[in-house]
């Protein structure tokens, strides 16, 4: 990339060499981190974000280094103030303590790694129960593979989506890890099974699809009006 950039006449500016960051703090309620930037006329900055997952922390480097690179002037004070006001739904998204119920957008083997390392680092003993569905182009055997060490049940369903799979294609994709399913449709109703499941005891989360996590967020407020 150090290349491409050379190439292009671009500044190119690497997190871990130009731009560092330390972990602070975390609670379930947000993080902080500490962000050194190493180049001129530069200071250090603690920023508080309400984001969960070692990953956001990243993230947040990597967007607080492409601002200052933008050439836009922006004061360090609105910089904290924006990101301890960011709000992205269904990413880690616990909509719900106590029994915690979690609503996440993850897709694809990497961010399903990356959800059970944050469900490994803030519900560590808690049994979990998984309310899936995703769409057929997905790597489905990678999601399920990151995340069976913590899964004691699926619930497969059908999103209401162009591309979304039957429930039952879902299920045969689980069964394929070797972890137990049921299906249940559509998807309100496979919420309410999956909080059956769980109970006072469990953990309930959802994932597959930015779609899917959209129905279900609706799902969720519509049954808690």
């Amino acid at each position: 990339m150090q290349k491409i950039a050379d190439g292009n006449d671009c500044d190119f500016t690497l997190i871990g060499r130009d731009v560092v960051f330390e972990l602070l703090s975390h609670s379930i309620d947000g993080q902080t981190l500490l962000i050194s930037d190493l180049r001129p006329e530069t200071s250090d900055l603690k920023l508080s974000i309400p984001l969960l997952g070692s990953h956001q922390v990243e993230n947040a480097a990597v967007a607080y280094a492409a601002l200052k690179t933008s050439g836009l002037n922006v004061p360090d004070e609105a910089i904290q103030q924006g990101f301890s006001e960011l709000k992205w739904p269904a990413r880690f998204d616990i909509v719900r303590r106590d029994p915690p119920v979690v609503i996440d957008v993850a897709h694809n083997r990497e961010s399903a790694l990356r959800l059970r390392q944050t469900l490994d680092d803030f519900f560590p003993n808690i049994p979990v129960v998984l309310l899936f569905c995703t769409l057929e182009d997905k790597d489905i055997s990678g999601m399920l593979e990151e995340l069976s060490p913590r899964l004691e049940r699926v619930v497969a369903t059908q999103a209401d989506h162009p591309r979304a799979p039957s429930a039952e294609w879902i299920a045969d994709q689980v069964k394929k890890v070797h972890l137990p399913v049921e299906v249940v449709t559509p998807t309100a109703a496979a919420l309410e099974r999956a909080l059956e499941l769980a109970g006072e005891q469990k953990l309930v989360l959802t994932a597959g699809s930015v779609a899917f996590a959209g129905e279900v967020s609706g799902a969720w407020q519509k049954r808690n009006r």
